[in-house]
């Protein structure tokens, strides 16, 4: 975000599952989560899947969270083999896309 910055609402092209904001109607029209990712990347794809059904995903900076940033997949072999995984999973579902 550092060609942006902080200050000001856009279009994202997916938002953390950190911290994120959904209308129930909405993520029961999209399908919900894909239960085959445990953890790393279902923020990502919950994003696309919004985003094809004619959904935004917006930054919105009038709100601040703390989030306690783990960073499994560094720490630890299974935390690599879990986001190696979900990386798989989310690529063999969505392509790859070069930009």
């Amino acid at each position: 975000m550092q060609d942006v910055g902080y200050e000001k609402s856009y279009d994202v092209p997916f938002v953390s599952g950190a911290f994120m904001f959904c209308r129930t109607d909405i993520l029961k029209a999209v399908g919900g989560f894909d239960e085959r990712y445990f953890l790393y990347f279902e923020d990502a794809d919950l994003s696309r899947k919004l985003q094809i059904h004619g959904y935004r995903t917006v930054f919105w900076p009038h709100v601040t969270v703390t989030h306690a940033w783990e960073r499994l997949a560094h720490k630890s072999l299974l935390g690599s083999l879990m986001f190696a995984q979900s990386a798989y999973q989310y690529f063999q579902k969505w392509g790859f896309k070069w930009w």
